[in-house]
């Protein structure tokens, strides 16, 4: 009973992600609010490594940074949508886990999500994870042959531009659109081999901040 009541919860979060009227404005690329990237750590530590050996475990954690409504106060979040594309060396995702209590994905596309959570999840001196994947690489990954992450809309976006989403269900509108962590969805949000800088021209510290 308890699990059913829990993916009743989710869906009831994933339904505000349909599209509605009540849309949050386009995202502001100079204001360092409802950023979405993968990470080497949960709190976003890097986006970045130097290398990798094949057949070794890691992980990497999708995060929001930031959450934010309407107000510009932080939030909870009880609900996202995004997709993930990855190039270079091959690769198993060996598990994936998702963030919040009783989440349910109804994205049924490759490295698709649009996931609903029983409980918001409130941030974490400014961070929330949505998802953490444990990977593994068929070869190895370097600056000669890098691996890199992309983030972008889900399959079917709710937010009109193709933005990605999280819902903050104490706002108003619930509904607010991401930018990645890159600032571009053309640019990687993490590599393994090549340097990324979240777009973002104050520290993590001073995001981190905003949320004491």
């Amino acid at each position: 009973m308890k699990k059913l009541l829990f993916a009743v919860c989710a869906l009831a979060a994933i339904s505000l992600l349909a599209p509605s009227a009540g849309f949050a404005t386009t995202p502001d690329p100079g204001v360092w609010n409802n950023r979405i990237g993968f990470y080497t750590t949960a709190t976003a530590d890097a986006a970045s490594l130097p290398s990798m050996a094949a057949t070794t475990p890691f992980n990497v954690y999708m995060v929001v940074c930031n959450p934010t409504g309407a107000d510009g106060l932080p939030a909870a979040v009880d609900a996202f949508e995004c997709s993930v594309s990855v190039t270079g060396p091959s690769y198993f995702r060996l598990t994936e886990t998702l963030g919040g209590t009783g989440a349910l994905d109804v994205d049924s596309a490759t490295n698709g999500y649009a996931v609903g959570f029983a409980a918001p999840i409130p941030p974490t001196n400014g961070f929330c994870v949505l998802v953490t994947w444990n990977c593994m690489l068929m070869t190895p990954a370097s600056s000669g042959s890098p691996w890199n992450m992309y983030m972008g809309p889900a399959s079917i976006p709710s937010v009109p531009g193709g933005y990605m989403a999280v819902n903050v269900p104490s706002s108003d509108p619930m509904l607010q659109s991401c930018l990645p962590s890159s600032g571009d969805f053309a640019q990687a949000v993490f590599s393994i081999g090549e340097t990324v800088v979240p777009d973002e021209d104050v520290t993590f510290g001073a995001v981190k901040a905003l949320f004491r």
